[in-house]
């Protein structure tokens, strides 16, 4: 995909990821707060997030997927699957501490089903990154065609 494909959707992709992100930060800061500023273990927070965006809206990846392919459509009867949701923090642990302090990055993969001219029932899996930010925020790096069936 060419990148003013990609810029079409990006601000759309940021908008509704951020408040996904800030929704959970935010819970996740009030959290700590309760808790004397343990840290947290946010890898299954962030999974659930990312799975309920999935469910609520996923037309920006469905879009990246049908543009990157052009003759693929996105079958709405097979939800989107997140296959990957895995938090990396620079020390090793699994724990991250409240101010994304230790966060290096969070890997994330989903799988998309589409019919497409010439087969039905392909599958692609679309990777991306959140990366932290200071002031504790995430931003999300461009989708990537991790791999696609022939």
């Amino acid at each position: 995909m060419g990148k003013s494909g990609f810029r079409k959707y990006k601000p759309l992709i940021l908008l509704v990821l951020g408040a996904i992100l800030l929704g959970f930060w935010v819970y996740a800061a009030c959290d700590s707060e309760r808790t004397g500023g343990r840290e947290v273990n946010v890898e299954g927070d962030i999974r659930l997030a990312v799975e309920r965006h999935l469910k609520e809206s996923a037309s920006e990846i469905r879009d990246f997927v049908e543009h990157a392919h052009r003759t693929v459509t996105v079958r709405k009867d097979a939800p989107l699957e997140l296959v990957k949701c895995r938090t990396v923090t620079s020390d090793g642990s699994d724990k991250v501490h409240p101010d994304l302090s230790n966060l290096k990055h969070v890997e994330i993969e989903v799988r998309v089903v589409w019919d497409g001219w010439f087969q039905k029932g392909g599958e692609t899996i679309v990777a991306y990154q959140l990366l932290p930010e200071q002031g504790g925020k995430l931003r999300t790096t461009p989708f990537q065609d991790l791999r696609t069936t022939p």
